[in-house]
């Protein structure tokens, strides 16, 4: 990503969203359901992850809250994200 967001040229953050979004996002979410109970060091460096992202998109400081950068991006909290990822297949599952 970092070579799609030079300042001279490059893509927005609109389109380095959608970049993380389609590409980076997918991986986490894939299996996060069964990832989901790891420990909590393992799951903090996903969250870090995500944040360095976030931060990389929009070119904030390391100084600007993690709720506001969310927030503007509107990318969910992985913890939240799983929990929906999860509520949504075994809703699914229990249609069946």
């Amino acid at each position: 990503l970092r070579m799609l967001a030079f300042t001279h040229w490059g893509g927005d953050s609109t389109i380095l969203t959608l970049l993380y979004i389609s590409i980076i996002r997918s991986k986490l979410d894939y299996g996060s359901s069964l990832y989901g109970s790891a420990s909590p060091t393992h799951l903090n460096k996903l969250r870090s992850f995500q944040n360095k992202c976030i931060r990389f998109i929009i070119g904030a400081p390391n100084s600007t809250p993690i709720p506001a950068l969310q927030a503007e991006t509107n990318i969910m909290p992985l913890h939240l994200r799983r929990n929906y990822i999860t509520d949504r297949f075994l809703i699914r599952n229990l249609a069946l």
